[in-house]
């Protein structure tokens, strides 16, 4: 792994996936956590749109 952009990203780590750390943005811990509930898509963000 390389950090390309160190000015927008402090630290690049390896962590299991059911423990992500609290600082992991969003919609990547929203897109890790449908992963290993089996969903195969996701709307995070999209709330309004989904109600529907």
């Amino acid at each position: 792994m390389f950090n390309a952009e160190p000015a927008k990203c402090a630290e690049l780590r390896w962590v299991p996936a059911k423990r992500l750390q609290g600082n992991t943005v969003p919609c990547t811990a929203a897109g890790i956590s449908l992963y290993l509930d089996n969903v195969g898509i996701g709307l995070h963000g999209w709330s309004r749109l989904a109600s529907r």
